[in-house]
């Protein structure tokens, strides 16, 4: 059927938590099998999978160091007019 993922106890006895090959995880309980929600499930693939959850590490934001420049920005126009064509290396034919 799949993979068995744990063995769990219930109040019953063992049951199997199997990831099925359809991707489903399944518990072998009586309550699983009857269960009505969608997906299935029980306690104890809720406590499977709380267990299996990692928790949230939290970052720390990594510090930005911004330096203003002032004066030596140009627009678009200066650069473009501040370019002499008879200067560019173009080969002809290319």
């Amino acid at each position: 059927m799949g993979e068995v993922l744990a063995r769990v106890e219930g109040s019953k006895g063992m049951y199997d938590i199997t990831m099925g090959n359809d991707g489903v995880v399944y518990c072998a309980c009586w309550a699983w099998k009857m269960s009505k929600e969608r997906p299935k499930t029980c306690k104890h693939l809720r406590e499977f999978l709380a267990s299996k959850a990692k928790p949230k590490t939290p970052t720390t934001p990594t510090p930005v160091s911004v330096t203003a420049t002032t004066g030596s920005m140009k627009t678009a126009n200066e650069v473009i007019s501040s370019v002499d064509p008879k200067t560019w290396d173009v080969e002809e034919g290319s």
